[in-house]
């Protein structure tokens, strides 16, 4: 059986630029500030425009592209680029993420939970969620579920241990629908060198 679901996601509480990854330890608190893009955050979210499409096609396909290659796709001076890709950085638009195998970190089980929530406790439960080790993914969502949420466990005994101890504890959940990944057919937005 094949179904297919769409839902607009109305809030993020927690993926994205915050990756599960940084949940797991791997860097020091230092480390990970190093790796932050340098700049303040500007006030209210960049506003993507129709010039920036080029722009966004070559980091869709290559995130490491260097300026240059930015700069023929865009038709923009370099400064140009490196002005508008640091704007759209700083104001979240766009961010880097890096795509991993969680089973190299040790988590073989991945799951999509999808949960209703109380509507009064939407928003605590969205932000317990996001604190969760076991979440790599939590929003705000409409349809049938209200909160959608990517969890992570060694096996199927650890992710039974979350749904029935840390997520089952929460007040306002109301109903948890699981499904774990078992094959992914599409995940990387790259195409893999062989």
């Amino acid at each position: 059986m094949v179904e297919i679901r769409v839902h607009q996601l109305l809030h993020r509480f927690y993926g994205g630029p915050q990756g599960w990854i940084l949940k797991f330890g791997a860097l020091t608190d230092d480390q990970v500030a190093a790796l932050r893009p340098v700049g303040e955050p500007v006030p209210a979210p960049a506003r993507l425009e129709p010039e920036d499409e080029p722009l966004l096609a070559v980091l869709e396909r290559d995130g490491r592209a260097g300026y240059p290659e930015l700069q023929r796709a865009t038709g923009r001076s370099e400064s140009s680029v490196r002005r508008r890709l640091a704007a759209l950085r700083a104001s979240g638009a766009v961010y880097t993420d890096v795509e991993y195998q969680p089973q190299v970190l040790g988590h073989t089980v991945v799951a999509a939970l999808w949960i209703t929530a109380a509507p009064a406790a939407l928003h605590s439960v969205g932000e317990a969620l996001a604190g969760h080790e076991q979440t790599a993914w939590v929003s705000a969502t409409a349809g049938p579920s209200n909160l959608v949420v990517t969890a992570l466990a060694r096996d199927t005994a650890g992710l039974y241990a979350y749904l029935s101890g840390p997520l089952g504890q929460l007040e306002g959940v109301q109903h948890v629908d699981t499904a774990i990944f078992q094959r992914r057919v599409k995940q990387l937005t790259y195409p893999v060198p062989r």
